[in-house]
């Protein structure tokens, strides 16, 4: 007889967040509790960085050692002095930007707060009412369980139609028998529901375009006879939407400003903080006179291409995206609802974006006078004194109907900026890292160059071998947190931005050893710049290493001239655009807050997910649809939190609700949370169908959304921490592992370290030392009963400010560092480390780099406590690397480390305390010149080499303190 498989009871007992108070948070366990306090308050652990650590164990060929963290600083500017022998002066201390006198404003356009007319408040007069909405006013929801159920159904989950109605059915099976109903009669009532939000409403329009201009007398283009649908909204009502969003309070610049270090040296970080936005607020100024206290509103638009589905056929859109300049680059950059489309053009042919806004002739800068022939000779290139006007005006006369584009790829008109004030469309064209420099200089042309140099050098079948040697360095390159591993090398048929990302960060030393050492110092000098310019506050001091790494790629890059790979030089569009980027950084901040890999990754949550959701006919409209649902979603969600509604949870809601007696009578208790939907019996009627459309003015007709479940996308850790910017700090997992010996002696065999209990025995003893004490001899170890117990993790989490990486809006970032004999049911992982040594050096002469091989919590009797207490210490057991020389390698810039060995070819073990770790390092192999084998694994890659590079290219934070 089968028998009744007795279910878990559900429950609804929560953990409420001592620390959060607005909102509240509330967690179903302790362990959840202990998760989210260590990843949301940061600030609990800025007394136990490495600044505060005074003992710990080193490599042995150091006396009486001591770990600290390295005074390097996420806008550290300096670099390796082999590439940047000009340039030695210490770097400036953006910390001090907050100091007084450091900070400039613009003394008229200052952005006094007003009332809703544009009446100026007084001084301490406390901000107008948002709203005079009750409390418990939750339309166009009943409560907060309507609320917060639609939001995980449409935003969260992404449900199918069919699927919410068949959840709602189930639901009414459940709550039927005591007169309850569920939440929404179908799908139909929950959109109808969602579209009902007033917030964040900002309609959908359309209009239809066609050509109406001279036709050629033979073949006319199919382009010439469409008809184009466009659809917009208005861009100021996009705009105050924006502005009205209470989650963006405090990211906000509402004063043009400018910023100079303790030294007097002028840096650029945010739009606001630049140039451009000053001088228009003086012209502005100047032409207003009524405009004293008024806020200058900066409009940023980027348009990109994207593809929804290339095997169903070419289906592309050209979303025109828009933000607002006032908003801080990392709001941008992390995502947040501070990007969104105002616009799907019709554009009926692929030309680069910047050839279309800037309306030049094509292989033409947008920024500057050089003629295309010539854009890397040497003479200045007068930024800014061109428009594309006066370029189609210059050929004009030889247009004819006969060919009206085709030989000049240009088209006479006027750029639709030529009747703006104060618009130069030239002067306004930003740089472009993804395009210009990452996929451009780096991927298509570099890489390609190094390809074909193989090729002429050592013919096709030499060529291939050695492509295929650098293809397997690839795949060989140690993992690393967020780095891609290319299985397969660099070969591949869909390149996107991110794929020319990775490779940027291992293609250096895969290539060492096998191409002329111009090529390598060519490649090293464009790096160097491009890491400069990514990063998120640039200084003059940068500026002029960014202006020397250039010159250096210049210099270096005349071997691919000289053997064949680029006879006619180099006269580029996207290598010349190098040389405006000090300009475009002076004018509007620092690139990486306008570069389209933020409007390329907008594409997934306006675009694709979307398209995967509709029918895919006639999807546009659907598309739409589905944007504005989750926009409004989004704007219910900021103001129910900024009338504090959201507190806590819905269950702990509903808790508080029993608990205080303040729940629904027994005979309404089965309908508490629950709508009535007698008004929506004929809920499928196609009245519904047309009320779902009342927001899209003259859209077509919405079919049924797909039925089934749309495919999954892939769910990678990007790194991003909210909150605010905090000391960085490491800690180790949450629970220990199982299994594992809980005696010293016994987990030294367990984990084949044999001279654990010694190492511990020195790690405990050296702590207890002050910094004059003399070295510890082996016969004054404390005895192995110094530890009571011993627990074993298999990762750590470092968090630490990174603001050029993926992070949060306070620019704090989070990486796993791994110690695991199996990672992901696979081979073992141990990643390498750095660990602060010197605070007085300066970059990778301030750091140890170790392997880590054990995360190790020691309990140490109180005998041997400094304290006098019993206390947990956490701890690495680390293999240990020292440089090779006391200089970067000169070839790549990189510098190179060793494992240390002792007299008997033993690797040199050490314990560390957590502390004075500071975040992962990665190493990769020198090569040589030698092939590897050929079945070389990238697990299997830190033992197998004597000697690797430390590579600073690993990111944004890694280039800026192991340099």
């Amino acid at each position: 007889m089968a028998h009744r498989l007795r279910h878990k009871t559900h429950s609804a007992h929560e953990h409420k967040c001592p620390h959060c108070i607005e909102p509240e948070k509330w967690c179903k366990n302790l362990s959840g509790l202990t998760q989210h306090i260590n990843s949301v308050h940061l600030e609990l652990f800025q007394g136990r960085t490495s600044s505060s650590v005074e003992a710990t164990s080193l490599s042995p060929d150091v006396q009486n050692p001591r770990l600290s963290s390295s005074p390097i600083l996420a806008f550290n500017d300096n670099d390796d002095d082999s590439l940047l022998p000009l340039l030695e002066q210490p770097d400036p201390d953006f910390d001090s930007l907050d100091a007084p006198g450091h900070t400039e404003y613009h003394p008229i356009l200052t952005g006094l707060p007003c009332d809703a007319n544009g009446v100026y408040l007084p001084p301490e007069a406390p901000a107008p009412v948002r709203t005079d909405a009750a409390a418990d006013d939750w339309s166009p929801y009943t409560n907060r369980l309507e609320f917060e159920l639609a939001e995980f159904l449409f935003k969260q989950t992404q449900m199918p139609q069919s699927n919410i109605t068949t959840l709602m059915d189930l639901w009414a099976a459940d709550v039927i028998r005591f007169g309850g109903r569920p939440p929404f009669a179908d799908h139909v009532d929950l959109y109808r529901t969602i579209n009902a939000t007033e917030h964040g409403d900002v309609p959908w329009c359309c209009f239809k375009v066609r050509y109406t201009g001279p036709r050629p007398a033979d073949t006319v283009p199919l382009w010439m006879d469409e008809t184009y649908e466009v659809w917009y909204r208005d861009p100021h009502k996009v705009a105050i939407k924006m502005m009205a969003d209470p989650t963006l309070t405090g990211h906000f610049d509402t004063i043009a400003y400018r910023q100079w270090t303790v030294g007097g040296e002028r840096c650029f970080g945010d739009l606001m903080s630049a140039n451009w936005a000053w001088n228009q607020s003086d012209l502005i100024a100047a032409d207003i006179p009524t405009s004293n206290g008024a806020m200058f509103t900066p409009i940023i638009l980027g348009s990109d291409k994207t593809t929804v589905s290339v095997a169903t056929g070419q289906n592309d859109y050209y979303p025109l995206y828009m933000s607002l300049g006032n908003l801080h680059n990392t709001v941008r950059r992390a995502h947040h609802d501070s990007v969104l489309p105002i616009a799907f053009l019709a554009i009926p042919k692929d030309y680069p974006e910047q050839v279309l806004v800037a309306n030049i002739v094509q292989g033409w800068c947008a920024a500057c006078l050089k003629y295309p022939d010539r854009l890397d000779a040497p003479e200045p290139a007068h930024y800014g004194k061109t428009t594309g006007w006066s370029q189609t005006s210059q050929y004009a006369p030889q247009i004819t109907v006969h060919k009206p584009i085709t030989h000049l790829n240009i088209l006479p008109t006027q750029p639709f900026t030529a009747h703006f004030p104060r618009a130069n469309i030239n002067e306004l064209v930003s740089g472009d890292l993804l395009h210009q420099v990452i996929k451009g200089t780096f991927k298509d042309h570099l890489v390609t160059w190094i390809g074909e140099y193989l090729t002429l050098t050592h013919g096709e079948v030499r060529g291939k071998e050695y492509l295929d040697e650098i293809d397997r360095r690839l795949a060989a390159t140690p993992p690393f947190p967020g780095l891609r591993h290319f299985k397969q090398g660099r070969d591949f048929k869909q390149w996107t931005g991110d794929d020319s990302k990775a490779l940027m960060k291992v293609y250096l030393p895969a290539i060492s050893g096998l191409v002329p050492s111009s090529i390598v110092r060519t490649l090293s000098a464009f790096l160097e710049f491009c890491y400069l310019a990514r990063r998120s506050v640039i200084s003059e001091l940068t500026l002029a290493r960014m202006e020397l790494a250039r010159l250096l790629f210049h210099e270096h890059r005349v071997i691919f001239k000289d053997s064949g790979v680029r006879p006619d030089g180099f006269s580029l569009p996207r290598q010349h655009s190098l040389d405006h980027y000090p300009q475009h950084i002076r004018n509007f901040g620092a690139p990486n807050g306008l570069c389209t890999s933020i409007t390329e990754a907008k594409h997934i949550k306006a675009v694709k997910e979307p398209w995967r959701r509709s029918n895919r006919f006639e999807a546009l409209g659907q598309m739409l649809l589905t944007n504005q649902r989750l926009e409004k979603l989004a704007a219910a969600r900021a103001d129910f939190t900024a009338r504090h509604m959201l507190h806590g949870t819905c269950l702990s809601d509903a808790i508080a609700a029993v608990e205080q007696g303040t729940a629904e009578s027994d005979d309404d208790s089965a309908n508490a949370g629950f709508r009535s939907h007698e008004d929506n019996t004929d809920s499928t009627s196609e009245d519904s169908d047309e009320e779902r459309l009342t927001h899209l003015q003259h859209a077509p007709p919405v079919p049924e959304l797909p039925e089934e479940d749309p495919p999954d996308e892939p769910e990678e850790l990007d790194g991003m921490v909210e909150g605010p910017r905090v000391s960085g700090f490491v800690v180790l997992a949450q629970k220990p592992q199982p299994h594992y010996p809980r005696a010293l002696e016994s987990l030294a065999i367990h984990v084949g370290i044999p001279r654990l209990p010694m190492l511990a025995a020195r790690f405990i003893s050296e702590r207890a030392q002050s910094p004059d004490d003399p070295p510890v001899l082996d016969a004054d170890l404390p005895p192995p009963d110094c530890v009571d117990r011993v627990h074993v993790f298999h990762s750590a989490v470092a968090t630490f400010y990174a603001p050029s990486d993926p992070s949060g809006v306070g620019g704090m970032h989070r990486e796993h560092i791994s110690a695991t004999p199996s990672w992901r049911k696979g081979p073992p992982r141990y990643d390498c480390v750095f660990i602060g040594k010197d605070p007085t050096a300066r970059g990778f002469r301030s750091l140890h780099v170790a392997r880590v091989k054990l995360f190790i919590a020691l309990r140490v009797n109180q005998r041997f406590s400094p304290s006098g207490k019993t206390e947990d210490v956490s701890c690495a057991v680390v293999e240990w690397f020292s440089p090779v020389g006391d200089d970067p390698d000169p070839d790549s810039g990189l510098w190179l480390v060793e494992l240390d060995l002792d007299a008997d070819s033993a690797r040199v073990l050490g314990i560390v305390d957590i502390e004075t770790l500071l975040r992962s390092a990665h190493l990769i192999p020198a090569y040589g010149d030698d092939p590897i084998p050929p079945y070389l694994k990238s697990t299997d890659s830190l033992d197998a080499f004597r000697a690797y590079y430390v590579n600073k290219y690993a990111d944004h934070h890694a280039h800026e303190i192991a340099f």
